[in-house]
């Protein structure tokens, strides 16, 4: 118990220990502080980067990555990532931004969700070439036993360029073990989430690789064996071919009669 020493005497107030900052100072019970106001000035602190239309597909897809990056450092509020982007969008993009809700009322424009966004974004930046192109790619990605790491990184890279065809983590975790050895799908199968899949399937290649390496060892150390046998024969022969060639038996002659 801590007893603030600011009132008199009388009128101090018996304050539990938890409801003193670090500073010493009380904090009413019950006291809930007020959250921050979000300012514009302190998403662009963060980094978010200016965008002027000229980037390939890839790089708009990153653009939009990099953004959602910055809404998670500035504790960006929902109803802030619309007008937070939109203003990053510089020349004939903040044009194109313009065109694309001058029909909107204000009420409207106002409930915009950063997925309308990223929707009207993608339909004006990437094309549909291009989609289907990322789409291929995606498809297209296959494991080996020991490039494991290096898919499931090309996987995780590709995918946010595919959301649409994955649009729920069961998706993403079956899009995922179908370009894995089929030894491993099993088990990879059975996972919720797509990070416990790809955990698994980077485990069950560091135990077959220490199983491979096991069995290695095994054979390298019956062969030492063998070889070693192999040597210890060869040298008794040589010893019995020494012997004869001196003329010297190993056998006792007969006793004549």
């Amino acid at each position: 118990m801590i007893r603030s020493q600011d009132a008199p005497v009388n009128d101090r107030v018996v304050v539990h220990a938890e409801n003193v900052n670090a500073g010493g100072n009380v904090i009413p019970v019950g006291y809930v502080p007020r959250p921050k106001e979000f300012k514009f000035e302190s998403f662009k602190r963060c980094g978010a980067k200016d965008f002027y239309g000229n980037l390939d597909a890839v790089g708009c897809m990153e653009w939009l990555e990099d953004i959602e990056v910055v809404f998670a450092s500035c504790n960006c509020p929902e109803d802030k990532k619309v007008l937070s982007a939109s203003r990053m969008l510089k020349e004939g993009t903040r044009d194109w931004w313009r065109g694309t809700t001058v029909s909107m009322t204000p009420a409207v424009r106002s409930a915009l969700t950063w997925d309308h966004f990223k929707e009207k974004f993608m339909e004006e930046y990437i094309g549909t070439r291009e989609k289907r192109l990322l789409e291929k790619e995606f498809r297209a990605l296959k494991a080996d036993v020991g490039g494991m790491a290096e898919y499931a990184r090309s996987f995780m890279s590709k995918i946010k360029f595919v959301e649409h065809l994955v649009p729920n983590e069961e998706d993403k975790v079956a899009a995922y073990v179908d370009g894995i050895p089929a030894s491993y799908r099993g088990i990879c199968r059975q996972h919720a989430t797509l990070a416990g899949a790809i955990k698994e399937s980077k485990k069950l290649v560091d135990d077959f690789k220490t199983e491979k390496a096991t069995v290695k060892a095994n054979d390298d150390k019956k062969s030492g064996s063998k070889r070693k046998y192999d040597g210890s024969s060869g040298s008794s022969g040589k010893f019995k071919k020494r012997s004869s060639s001196t003329g010297v038996s190993n056998n006792y002659a007969k006793p004549k009669n």
